[in-house]
């Protein structure tokens, strides 16, 4: 199956950050750079950018519940 090229809008979009942040994170050696494509712009393939996501931690909200009313602290 061939794995369709995603542009770095596309990127962003589906991480949900920054084209600036993709970039710290490239430079620090936290996200693939990419594949330079025949326009010299640099496409990801879509399977990478799953895997990524797959592969991260997912965050949960803890819910703190109040103390009843009279409960001693």
């Amino acid at each position: 199956m061939i794995d369709r090229m995603l542009s770095l809008t596309q990127v962003c979009e589906a991480e949900g950050i920054s084209r600036w942040t993709i970039q710290r994170l490239i430079r620090a050696g936290k996200f693939p750079a990419g594949i330079e494509l025949d326009n010299g712009r640099p496409g990801w393939p879509e399977s990478w950018i799953k895997a990524r996501r797959e592969s991260k931690p997912r965050r949960t909200l803890s819910v703190e519940t109040a103390p009843e009313a009279g409960a001693a602290a």
